[in-house]
């Protein structure tokens, strides 16, 4: 029993019935009126929210093409129930507005994402649901909690960027080992979305135009067009073609003749490799890439022909 159940007992046994009933419904109202969550505002019916720090980075969240923000939930007052990511995503306003399971997002944490602004941490009480039914939802375990049980929610807005500032950050952080070479490929393209990928192990291959043309075998004569890029998007090179023999090694570097064998005569295509698929922990021996860095090819196949047979 709790300190307000008990006073209303206590009242309850010791007054009259007309004080009784008097008491009882302040009592009540009183009740209906306590803050459940000390510290927290209340939102709506269901969510309450605390502010823990503001920042005054920039862009605004809205304004940002990408943001990284560090999520956590768990049950309420259970911090070992629940999960912690660091979330990279493109621009909030593409986010689709329905959730993941088809349910409709829940509105009152999607107001409350679009308020903040680049460095804000927020702290919501709220139920699963509300969660759940949003992108955030994504990445959530449901077997683990009740649909209306309470939960934790720790939003860190860490950081804001536009598309330039946030290939700068993904270049540095592989370089830096805060993140692998692979892992900032893959994060730069899944936010990509107007374009799409596959990835073929380390490899990855955006395709800008299809054909039906002849497949890259071992022992063709092949032609390419192509330029060379560093992660955040640095033109190193000239338009440049070349000819060569696909499956010679030495001829170019490792991952691009692995990239190759998935393309077709005229199709071209953006691939994207870790350094040790280009140029290695060294860099280039002309030092216009630097060490440990992972680079892309634009490229377009300008023809592919039997060994005997001339361009």
């Amino acid at each position: 029993m709790n300190l307000c159940q008990y006073l209303i007992s206590y009242c309850a046994s010791q007054m009259t019935l007309t004080v009784r009933m008097l008491i009882l419904s302040v009592v009540t109202v009183s009740l209906c009126n306590c803050n459940p969550h000390p510290d927290y505002e209340k939102v709506s019916e269901n969510v309450w929210k605390k502010l823990e720090s503001f920042g005054d980075c920039d862009p605004d969240l809205l304004q940002a093409d990408y943001f990284l923000m560090e999520v956590s939930f768990n049950k309420k007052n259970e911090p070992d129930t629940g999960y912690s990511f660091l979330l990279h995503h493109h621009n909030i306003q593409k986010i689709p507005a329905a959730g993941y399971t088809g349910d409709p997002i829940g509105l009152t944490l999607a107001a409350l994402l679009d308020s903040m602004k680049c460095g804000d941490h927020l702290k919501l009480i709220l139920p699963f649901s509300e969660f759940d039914n949003t992108w955030l939802g994504a990445y959530s375990d449901s077997s683990m909690y009740e649909s209306n049980e309470k939960i934790d929610l720790d939003l860190h807005l860490i950081r804001t960027f536009d598309k330039p500032g946030y290939t700068r950050y993904l270049m540095q952080a592989a370089q830096q080992g805060e993140i692998s070479e692979h892992e900032a490929i893959e994060l730069l393209l899944m936010n990509d979305v107007e374009m799409g990928y596959e990835k073929h192990g380390k490899c990855f291959i955006q395709y800008v135009n299809r054909t039906a043309g002849d497949s890259i075998l071992s022992g063709r004569e092949v032609s390419i067009l192509y330029n060379t890029f560093l992660l955040d998007g640095t033109l190193l090179d000239d338009t440049t073609s070349m000819q060569f023999s696909f499956g010679r090694p030495g001829q170019i570097v490792s991952g691009l003749q692995y990239a190759l064998s998935f393309l077709r005569e005229g199709e071209e295509a953006v691939i994207y490799l870790p350094s040790f698929l280009a140029f290695g922990d060294k860099g280039s021996t002309s030092n216009v890439v630097p060490a440990r860095t992972p680079v892309y090819f634009k490229l377009k196949v300008l023809g592919v022909k039997n060994s005997n047979e001339k361009f």
